[in-house]
């Protein structure tokens, strides 16, 4: 079955999940009002919009993503950490010695998980 270009999709066929992620919170108020008004008059005019949690998959997913970001920072950087650790600043130093406790092990999982949490989702605050 092909799918329909979405200008040949009707309003009253469009099935939109509204999701307040765990960064709604740090948005704008503007952000937050624009995003809930549109929902509603997508809602008003027939779009099937419904609320939705994310769940324990993304509990981790701020942490995660830190972990990912410093783990390919430090990757990065292997070359210059190598031939010019001096240098670096004092807080890249700082920052690749930390990430040398890093376990491969954590970063993987980290990976797993985001590609899971991120596979139907298009994030907004």
């Amino acid at each position: 079955m092909r799918a329909k270009p979405l200008a040949a999709i009707s309003i009253n066929e469009l099935k939109i999940g509204f999701c307040r992620t765990m960064f709604w919170d740090r948005a704008e108020q503007y952000t937050k009002t624009f995003l809930e008004e549109a929902a509603s008059a997508l809602a008003k005019t027939g779009a099937k919009v419904s609320d939705f949690d994310l769940g324990k998959p993304f509990e981790q997913f701020e942490a995660m993503g830190r972990r990912i970001n410093d783990y390919e920072f430090s990757r990065g950087l292997t070359w210059e950490r190598n031939h010019h650790w001096n240098l670096l600043s004092e807080f890249q130093r700082d920052k690749l010695a930390g990430m040398a406790q890093c376990l491969l092990r954590t970063i993987s999982r980290g990976r797993s998980r985001a590609r899971l949490s991120a596979a139907d989702i298009s994030p907004t605050p």
